[in-house]
């Protein structure tokens, strides 16, 4: 009966853990990681917050559709700093890659890729509601200013301008960021796009009315932005 040598034994740890073209862990383990990591900082961040908005507010119910709009803010720079501190730590000692190749360079182009980026976000999401309205499956019932005071209004369009640019933050640097990134260095570019793109549809189950099929529509958005990111190389 064969005995494993020592050598081998470390061989076959090395094989599995370690990749084989760098000395870094493996692309499922460096995912592990980061989302232990992720998960950890955020239960740190979110029950402290829970319970300091039960304080504010006893009658609050913890749902996204029920928050108060700086209730919703304070979520969401709670969950930017867990993603961004577990990416950077990930990407900084387990990938050993520097921030920047995550898609984080600052340059001309950049600019223009985000401008660009809000144009296309504009005719699409125009054209959807056009195609909505016209479908008889939405109702114009008037526009804000006229429920609600002036001041009012401007104070919710900037606090939810300011949540959604947090939302985008997260969304993109951890899915097509981290998680794109990572499991096309393990596999390859294709089956980052596919497994990426599903786990950004099944996190979207959380949200409020949310459905399989709404997580199916979510993997193609995520497949559609995940070209983005592989045709200019930027978040």
């Amino acid at each position: 009966m064969s005995e494993i040598q020592p050598a081998q034994e470390h061989s076959l740890i090395t094989q599995i853990f370690v990749s084989s073209d760098e000395p870094r862990l493996r692309a499922g383990w460096r995912l592990l990681v980061q989302t232990a990591a992720l998960l950890l900082l955020g239960g740190c961040l979110s029950i402290p917050l829970v319970i300091v908005l039960f304080f504010l507010d006893p009658t609050l119910v913890l749902s996204i559709t029920e928050l108060k709009p700086e209730y919703m803010l304070l979520g969401v720079i709670a969950e930017a700093f867990a993603i961004t501190l577990s990416v950077f730590l990930a990407v900084r000692f387990l990938d050993k890659r520097s921030i920047e190749s995550l898609g984080l360079r600052l340059s001309t182009q950049t600019l223009f890729d985000i401008l660009a980026g809000i144009g296309i976000t504009f005719l699409q999401m125009g054209f959807i509601y056009i195609a909505m309205s016209a479908l008889g499956w939405l109702t114009f019932e008037g526009f804000a200013w006229e429920f609600d005071p002036a001041r009012i209004v401007l104070k919710n369009v900037l606090l939810f301008f300011v949540i959604f640019i947090f939302v985008g933050w997260n969304e993109e640097l951890l899915s097509r960021g981290y998680h794109l990134q990572t499991i096309a260095s393990g596999i390859n570019l294709f089956w980052g796009v596919i497994i990426s793109s599903a786990v950004f549809g099944l996190v979207h189950l959380g949200n409020p009315h949310a459905t399989w099929i709404s997580a199916v529509g979510i993997f193609f958005a995520g497949a559609y932005l995940a070209y983005a990111y592989i045709r200019t190389r930027q978040l």
